[in-house]
């Protein structure tokens, strides 16, 4: 679990920089293995078991207005419940040394079951490691058709060895999806978004996913922008896959060994490709008005019903 920062030897490792009290409107838990210093400073302190007890009591500890969960680095390991995040809340680690340890079958981290309406909720700056839990995501956005998750924001969290897809996004408006790493999703996706409107996936790393890199499923007015996806282990749909969804736009991604395709577009409307760089063909099936814009390889393949407006121009 090796991360190209020269700030970081590893996921899990400690910074050497002064702690420091986060500020107020915040609820401060500290890892069973942190530092003495921190530890005194916390509000919260985790045992090593049961850790996600104690970060739920911090995240009811905060008014109904919200606030933010500032976590220590260290370990923090997830093994009787799932962490439930609730609308104005922000749960921020102290970098990629801190690292959630979810085991058996619970999530890490879940907003939402379908049956709420929830807004306001940011995820960032810490790591996910998924080696010894079936649970199928990292970070996992349940709404429905009529209880949309509104305004996410999921930011420099690092997931490693998912289950299925890593970061997961089902009926999410309004959300941004930024500068993340995912390494390793033993099945299906590293970043999915499904039935989603109004979203923002920029700046992601992925490796060694399984389906695709990154999926727009059913989605609307996203964009996919600046991201790289390297190896896709089974790699049909591509490094980045859209299907049946509308006015999408994805520019300016490095997809490298996805075979046979760098990029597929089934059942989709009005999407705009353009500036992507692949080792591979971009297919296209049933697809209607897609513009195709200066992409690397400029070799198209169609299948199905397909009106394309443009074909790698400018």
């Amino acid at each position: 679990m090796q991360i190209d920062n020269p700030k970081v030897a590893k996921v899990g490792s400690y910074i050497d920089v002064p702690p420091a009290k986060p500020a107020e409107a915040t609820v401060f838990v500290a890892a069973s293995d942190a530092r003495s210093e921190v530890k005194k400073m916390a509000d919260l302190v985790c045992k090593g078991a049961h850790d996600e007890t104690t970060i739920q009591k911090a995240i009811d500890m905060l008014p109904s207005s919200g606030g933010t969960v500032k976590l220590s680095e260290g370990t923090f390991i997830i093994d009787a419940h799932n962490i439930i995040l609730r609308s104005n809340i922000a749960i921020e680690g102290s970098g990629f040394g801190t690292l959630l340890k979810p085991s058996g079958d619970y999530y890490p981290l879940v907003v939402g079951d379908g049956s709420t309406t929830l807004t306001k909720i940011k995820i960032a700056n810490l790591a996910i490691d998924m080696s010894n839990t079936e649970a199928r995501n990292g970070v996992r956005f349940y709404g429905r058709s009529d209880h949309r998750i509104t305004n996410v924001v999921v930011t420099n969290v690092y997931v490693y060895n998912s289950r299925y897809t890593s970061i997961f996004a089902y009926y999410v408006s309004n959300g941004l999806f930024q500068g993340n790493i995912i390494d390793t999703t033993r099945y299906l996706v590293g970043i999915g978004l499904y039935y989603c409107e109004n979203c923002t996936i920029v700046g992601n790393t992925m490796y060694n996913t399984n389906i695709e890199g990154i999926c727009l499923g059913r989605s609307n007015n996203c964009t996919v922008v600046g991201n790289t996806v390297d190896t896709v282990v089974d790699g049909k749909y591509g490094g980045i896959r859209g299907y049946y969804g509308e006015n999408n736009t994805i520019t300016g991604n490095t997809i490298r060994n996805c075979s046979p395709w760098s990029m597929t577009l089934r059942g989709s409307k009005n999407y705009v490709v353009s500036s992507n760089v692949g080792d591979n063909p971009i297919c296209v099936h049933d697809t209607e008005n897609t513009f195709l814009i200066g992409n690397i390889p400029s070799q198209v393949i169609t299948t199905g019903s397909v009106s394309v407006a443009c074909f790698n121009l400018g």
